[in-house]
């Protein structure tokens, strides 16, 4: 029997199921290897969704796959994000250093929901890429979640000047 759990993300409720059924996750797993990849769009969410073990492998495996698309890569680990299982923290740390900014941006952010003192270096480093203007304030978000301190002795919440450009003067290693 299917339990479901809500979870708030980014201010939305998600349903996510506690026992997910393995015949949703089955066909689910079908569509993930669809051709299409508007159907590996919307498998990804829905995998999100159902949650579970074998969910979370998937979704590691699509964020961790070169040759998958990058809108469904970002997807993925935006939904690794939502489920919050500490296992993708490692895979989305890489996926920040993967082409295009979708799923870089994505892994930020999702990074900052695990709570991993991990993340703080590799954020660190996004952070401080000025080449990376799209996923910076991502990362400096992320870090915000994770309790990150900036070099001037304020706390993790920037004042509205920081808010507005977190420039790599403004982030440091030291926290």
């Amino acid at each position: 029997m299917n339990r479901p759990y809500a979870r708030v993300a980014n201010g939305k409720a998600f349903t996510i199921m506690v026992d997910p059924d393995p015949t949703v996750i089955k066909h689910l797993l079908i569509e993930l290897r669809d051709v299409n990849k508007d159907t590996r769009r919307s498998a990804v969410m829905k995998l999100g969704m159902q949650g579970g073990d074998t969910a979370i492998r998937a979704l590691i495996d699509v964020v961790q796959n070169p040759y998958e698309d990058l809108i469904v890569r970002g997807r993925a680990a935006q939904m690794l994000g939502v489920i919050g299982d500490v296992r993708a923290v490692d895979p989305l740390i890489r996926a920040l250093n993967t082409p295009g900014h979708m799923a870089q941006l994505s892994a930020a952010e999702a990074l900052g929901k695990l709570g991993s003192a991990r993340a703080i270096a590799p954020l660190l480093e996004v952070a401080n890429d000025p080449g990376r203007d799209k996923v910076r304030h991502a990362a400096y978000s992320a870090l915000k979640k994770l309790g990150w301190q900036s070099d001037v002795g304020s706390p993790a919440t920037p004042t509205s000047a920081d808010e507005a450009d977190p420039s790599p003067e403004r982030v440091t290693e030291e926290f």
